[in-house]
């Protein structure tokens, strides 16, 4: 797991974000902040795409930003296929994707394994009554179902209902 770092924010508060998170605050740059003069960087050696120049790092005010992730990163889920499910996703025992809520672990889950459609959805495109899904230990029924949401590390168990007597 990755650790925290305290941060100083605006006016002296201070507070904590991942320490592989980096921000810069663009005004500094642009503006050149605090009554400098702003800084051309035409004069200074070229970096890697994505790498910014660590003086103007090393000044600006820090704001959570980063350059290469999205805004919004999606939590890595682990699909665990039990019985039936893992010989129509050809022997397959789990899949790992990034899912927000359990209707896209499903797709995903297809798009890995095209042939488990038709065994988790019927011809409406419903989820067929046979089929029961659980976030770690919880009934993603109580948990709102198809809308249920998804954290990292979550494991969604697609287990296929036994019945008879």
């Amino acid at each position: 797991m990755l650790g925290e770092v305290a941060v100083q924010r605006g006016c002296g508060g201070v507070g904590t974000r991942p320490a592989h998170a980096i921000g810069v605050d663009l005004r500094e740059v642009a503006l050149g902040g605090s009554g400098r003069p702003t800084e051309s960087l035409a004069d200074k050696p070229a970096l890697a795409e994505g790498v910014a120049h660590r003086e103007i790092l090393a000044r600006g005010t820090v704001e959570r930003m980063s350059k290469n992730a999205p805004s919004e990163r999606r939590p890595n889920v682990r699909m665990l296929l039990h019985g039936a499910y893992r010989g129509f996703a050809g022997g397959a025992r789990d899949v790992t994707l990034d899912a927000a809520t359990i209707r896209e672990a499903l797709e995903g889950l297809v798009r890995a394994h095209p042939t488990l459609a038709e065994r988790l959805r019927d011809e409406r495109g419903k989820l067929r009554p046979h089929l029961a899904l659980f976030i770690n230990q919880d009934d993603a029924r109580l948990l709102g179902w198809e809308d249920a949401p998804l954290h990292d590390g979550d494991i969604v168990h697609v287990i296929p209902a036994v019945s008879g007597g």
